[in-house]
């Protein structure tokens, strides 16, 4: 039984670090310095809104990753990366707004 019970807490011990060892690989050593190109709404085809759309999303998704990932990112630099993302996210969703006031004017719909 004590011969079992050593056995067993090797086998814990080898499972925990192998999990620590794959959570570390999985990391990326340092958060996303490239981010997609925004497009200019007024001149952007549906297409390249869409693309940038998704490229948005999987930037955000990085740095969410990178942030929930490294639990020894200092503070300051986390919170810069959360609002790295921000602002691109916001900056996207003005180029948003103005491509789809463009597609409403180019419809002939009035707005009064």
């Amino acid at each position: 039984m004590k011969k079992f019970t050593k056995v067993f807490l090797l086998v814990v011990v080898m499972g925990i670090s192998a999990v620590a060892a794959a959570k570390e690989a999985s990391c990326p050593p340092q958060p996303p310095w490239t981010h997609p190109e925004i497009p200019n709404g007024k001149l952007a085809t549906d297409a390249e809104m869409r693309e940038a759309q998704a490229g948005i999303v999987a930037y955000v998704t990085e740095i969410e990753h990178w942030n929930s990932c490294n639990d020894s990112v200092h503070g300051l630099q986390s919170g810069r990366m959360v609002r790295r993302a921000q602002e691109f996210a916001d900056s996207y969703n003005e180029e948003l707004r103005k491509y789809h006031v463009r597609d409403l004017n180019s419809s002939g719909i009035s707005l009064r």
